[in-house]
């Protein structure tokens, strides 16, 4: 038996899940993108959640009523400042047609529960995940003898394998597969659950099956085999004693009723089927990779508790980075549904915020893919949006009279239609704007012209086709976008005084900075792609009036940039969402080499602390990144540790302990791992900026990141490898082109005076700006180590 292995790839706990009545929560997981498996519990009792990603709730989706000509008198009552009663205008047409579909949420598949009987204590408990191989284990002793569990999910075989381990022939374990536990037992999809579940035995083979609430099936069929053990099936049970070995294979089923050949197990190994999974797992695991040259083997806990004493160490950073990239390449594959914001280990009937959110969550979990070397997995998100292209056309054509798609801030895979009946969600136009960035930039960073052909460029067109009927130009000549949302603010100016915490007063104003930079990125996407693929020809003058006509961001009497573009509306600094930075960060459009940064910067530094969130501090350390600002952006990451991150590395939505670093819930603190992927993304952006026409190369260090190294990380001309280390004045990078690529390479100060090239492909260097000309197969190196002692400076 080999016990848990601490490095760099695993991490541990020496506590075991504790939340009370919600034990998932803190469970250790795994998963093959599709399948899901929670384990949680102690030494005595233990279970696993199994779940699957195609497995969500959801009532029928109901026709969407024409209420287009709402949207003229919304416009007529804001032309006549009658704000608050234009917000709910398009609402309040759906909901008095009688409009309300409900959305989905997904549907915890089934809990195998395991229980030993014979323990008399414990010593020496340790559970971890390998993130090397997907594999979650538990380890203790049992007077002298070691007891060990090891699961993962299998990429290559779509099942679930669980081994159980002792020293002696001595574990007496009693197996069952039930519905998995819930929270409130009065809840309606739980009850019905319920009701339709049923367990057969046959032989050592536990079969479960239920009815999802739409009626199709679903369940899991568990096969038990012990070669020294003692099985026995009793009621609903099996049994194992006087085992040193037990094997527990794992298959489910969704929608369809289970076909007993394909259920069948064969007679092979854990090891077998684990060395099968490897190589698929482990090539999207190290496709990037970052040392930050710290590592103690200390535990979950041990970094926390050093990260609420001060700064996070390199130790933390490093696995949350490792950690984060581990739960998207286990909750994701690039033919199945995007990442979710419990990935596929959600052990709730009715999870809060679990829908598909497009005004910032699901953008966050896709930010660090492509500099991350794992851009092909977000052909799920793509395919998600352009699969529903048909529903987007109805609601823009219905919702606004208008061509093209409009795109619901929310959706579920069966519920593509508004589900959110509030003016912050209905009157938010940019969701579509957005998700287009991340079309556009899988294509930027893949060359897939059949893909550009194919997907890119119709769902980008269908977004432009919306914008040009819903654009109207004011008497100067400008664009104006109304009603327009800042996700998911509302202005200062209609916060009631006697109510300052309401949650979304009135949201619907003119001109929000972040519509009006949504369209510039559009458009001026589109009008480069259309030329360099002689496509839409028709369309380029259309497109670039538009892109003329975008009013300049405005600035506010405290130097900061605008929210809304407009003068009616008061900026509100009171809020999570950094919606109008979006021209610095997640767009490219402004840089610290443009003065307007400054306003940018302004903006950022004016949002009060109290009000933020796990993602939304996530969201604030990608800007101060992008800011050149790494001391403030580790400040962020700090602050979501300390406050919104359990021991698991779960993130959360707030805190639960009124430490002060969030905002406060009463009812809940929810889970959101769009914080995972986010602090994933900040620590690439703080390490490598990537843009079609510049490149940063560690624009943003903070103070605990003198040494480091990457390799494998990707810039839109190719792959990035690098090595620094500040206290000796060594910097070496490499890059290597995929394709023709001419870009400004910014050089960290520390290393710009004496940096030295061994290529010819510099074209001219200026202080800390390197003009470089690639093309497909060239290596450029520069550095200032000793290997480049005799190279002539650049």
């Amino acid at each position: 038996m080999k016990l848990i292995n601490k490095n760099i790839n695993v991490i541990t706990m020496k506590y075991p899940s504790s939340w009370h009545k919600a034990l998932w929560r803190e469970g250790l997981v795994s998963g093959n993108g599709k399948i899901g498996a929670n384990v949680y519990g102690g030494t005595k009792r233990e279970s696993v959640l199994i779940n699957h990603s195609a497995l969500w709730t959801g009532a029928e989706c109901n026709p969407l009523p024409d209420i287009s000509r709402s949207l003229t008198k919304t416009r007529q009552a804001m032309d006549n400042r009658d704000f608050n009663t234009a917000n709910w205008i398009l609402t309040n047409a759906l909901t008095e047609s009688g409009y309300n579909n409900e959305r989905g949420y997904p549907l915890p598949l089934a809990e195998l529960n395991m229980s030993f009987t014979g323990f008399t204590g414990f010593s020496d408990y340790l559970r971890a995940v390998n993130m090397e191989t997907g594999e979650v284990s538990s380890q203790f002793r049992e007077k002298d003898v070691w007891v060990k569990k090891d699961l993962f999910v299998s990429r290559k075989d779509d099942m679930i394998l669980l081994r159980i381990q002792a020293d002696k022939p001595f574990l007496d374990a009693v197996f069952s597969l039930d519905v998995p536990t819930a929270t409130d037992s009065s809840d309606k999809t739980y009850q019905y659950v319920k009701e339709h579940s049923r367990t057969e035995i046959d032989s050592n083979i536990i079969i479960y099956k239920s009815l999802n609430t739409n009626k199709k099936p679903y369940g899991a069929v568990v096969k038990i085999e012990s070669a020294d053990g003692d099985i026995k099936n009793i009621e609903n049970r099996i049994n194992v004693n006087c085992a040193s070995d037990i094997l527990i294979k794992i298959k489910v089923f969704v929608n369809v009723c289970p076909d007993k050949d394909k259920l069948k197990f064969e007679n092979n190994s854990y090891e077998y089927y684990l060395n099968r999974h490897i190589p698929l797992h482990s090539a999207l695991y190290h496709s990037a990779e970052l040392n930050l040259f710290e590592n103690n083997d200390l535990s979950n806990e041990e970094l926390m508790l050093n990260a609420y004493s001060g700064k996070s160490p390199n130790e933390l950073i490093e696995k949350l980075w490792r950690y984060g990239r581990y739960l998207f390449i286990s909750g994701s594959s690039k033919d199945g549904f995007p990442f979710s914001m419990y990935g596929l280990w959600c052990g709730d009937y009715k999870a809060v915020w679990s829908h598909n959110m497009a005004n910032e969550n699901i953008q966050m979990m896709y930010w660090h893919t492509n500099i991350g070397n794992l851009e092909e997995l977000n052909k799920a998100l793509l395919e998600y949006y352009i699969s529903r292209l048909d529903s987007f056309k109805e609601c823009a054509k219905k919702l606004y009279g208008c061509n093209g798609i409009f795109i619901p801030a929310g959706t579920t895979p069966n519920m593509p239609l508004p589900c959110q009946l509030v003016p912050v969600i209905i009157n938010w136009t940019g969701a579509a704007g957005w998700l287009a960035q991340h079309y556009y930039k899988y294509y930027s960073y893949t060359g897939d012209t059949e893909y550009l052909h194919s997907v890119v460029l119709p769902f980008m067109k269908a977004v432009a086709d919306f914008y040009e009927d819903f654009i109207v130009f004011d008497e100067n000549g400008h664009i104006k976008i109304y009603p327009s949302v800042s996700p998911e603010n509302s202005p200062l100016n209609f916060i009631p005084k006697d109510n300052a915490d309401m949650a979304h007063p009135m949201t619907s104003a003119v001109n929000s900075t972040m519509d009006l930079a949504i369209i510039k990125e559009l458009f001026t996407n589109l009008i480069e792609l259309c030329v360099e693929h002689n496509i839409y020809g028709e369309k380029l003058k259309i497109w670039e009036n538009i892109v003329n006509s975008i009013p300049e961001y405005g600035v506010n009497k405290d130097g900061a940039v605008r929210e809304w573009q407009n003068d009616n509306f008061e900026d509100r600094y009171y809020h999570r969402h950094l919606s109008h930075i979006y021209p610095v960060f997640p767009g490219d459009e402004i840089t610290t080499n443009d003065d307007i940064v400054s306003a940018f910067e302004k903006a950022v530094d004016l949002r009060d602390i109290s009000a933020q969130t796990g993602w939304s501090q996530a969201h604030m350390a990608s800007i101060y990144a992008r800011l050149n600002r790494g001391d403030e952006a580790m400040e962020c990451l700090n602050n979501l540790v300390r406050s919104c991150m359990q021991t698991n590395f779960f993130t959360l939505h707030n805190d639960w302990r009124r430490m002060d670093l969030s905002l406060e819930m009463d009812s809940a603190a929810p889970i959101q791992l769009d914080a995972s992927m986010g602090y994933v993304n900040a620590v690439q952006e703080m390490i490598l900026y990537s843009s079609k026409k510049l490149i940063k190369l560690l624009p943003a260090l903070s103070d605990n990141m003198q040494r480091g190294k990457i390799t494998g990380w990707r810039f839109e001309g190719g792959i990035i490898d690098m090595e620094w280390n500040i206290p000796k004045n060594e910097f070496e990078v490499e890059l290597t082109a995929n394709k023709t690529f001419n870009a400004t390479l910014e050089l960290s100060a520390f290393c710009a005076d004496n940096v030295i090239c061994n290529s010819k492909n510099i074209i001219s260097k200026n202080g800390k700006t390197v003009e470089v000309k690639l093309t497909k197969g060239d290596k450029l190196i520069l550095g200032n180590s000793e290997r480049f002692t005799n190279v002539q400076e650049i």
